[in-house]
């Protein structure tokens, strides 16, 4: 894990509310960004998805760096082979790039060695927040041998590509076992939680204030798809 200033940026702003353009009206985009002005929001987040990793395409680096504003740039990868496209999404503007473990689980640590060498092309002092994401599928080890490279870690309790699912009931315990993993290894790395029910990621954010003395933030999708709340 590495300290830059986008990292610090994101835990000064927790808790936050972080926005996801997908449920954004693209025709008035610019009106909506805009209306975010004085909300308190910090964060804009881009679920990018090519059809191939999950079912649904979205968007790709281009439209990334279209989008006009002061919000950090949160871009979450779910394509495949992300080691020849980061540097895309880097070059787009993104202040925090996820990629999915099972995307790349031959070469995963030469993406995150790969971006912690790229420059933030919104501000080259900035750095990037390199995250990774799990399918609740894959059993939590396989992040230890990351830790040391990520600043960011992405918990997932339905499968990424499609709206409408149900949430996956043995995924309740893997917030608390990923959190404590990191603290136990010694690394202070964000938590992120997504598509967890109301109650749980109310009482996982009130542990995460009272007992992780800031050293673990809690990131989960709200109730909403617009809404994320970083904490």
């Amino acid at each position: 894990m590495q300290t830059n200033k986008a990292t610090d940026m994101l835990k000064a702003l927790a808790p936050t509310i972080g926005v996801g353009v997908l449920t954004a009206n693209l025709m008035k985009l610019g009106d909506e960004l805009s209306a975010l002005d004085g909300t308190g929001v910090g964060v804009l987040h881009f679920d990018v998805m090519d059809g191939c990793f999950c079912p649904s395409m979205t968007f790709g680096p281009s439209f990334v760096r279209g989008v006009k504003t002061s919000l950090l740039k949160d871009v979450h990868l779910m394509i495949a082979d992300p080691l020849n496209k980061v540097a895309d999404y880097v070059a787009a503007g993104a202040d925090i790039l996820t990629v999915h473990v099972e995307s790349e689980p031959t070469h995963i640590h030469r993406i995150f060695q790969a971006l912690g060498k790229m420059t933030n092309a919104n501000d080259p002092d900035r750095g990037i927040v390199r995250g990774v994401a799990i399918n609740p599928g894959t059993p939590l080890e396989v992040l230890e041998p990351l830790l040391d490279d990520i600043e960011m870690v992405t918990l997932l309790a339905i499968n990424p590509g499609w709206g409408g699912q149900k949430f996956i009931p043995s995924t309740r315990g893997s917030p608390g076992q990923g959190s404590r993993c990191d603290r136990e290894q010694g690394h202070p790395a964000m938590c992120r939680w997504r598509h967890y029910p109301r109650q749980y990621r109310r009482n996982r954010v009130d542990g995460s204030r009272s007992g992780h003395n800031g050293q673990c933030r809690v990131r989960w999708q709200g109730s909403n798809p617009e809404c994320d709340i970083y904490a």
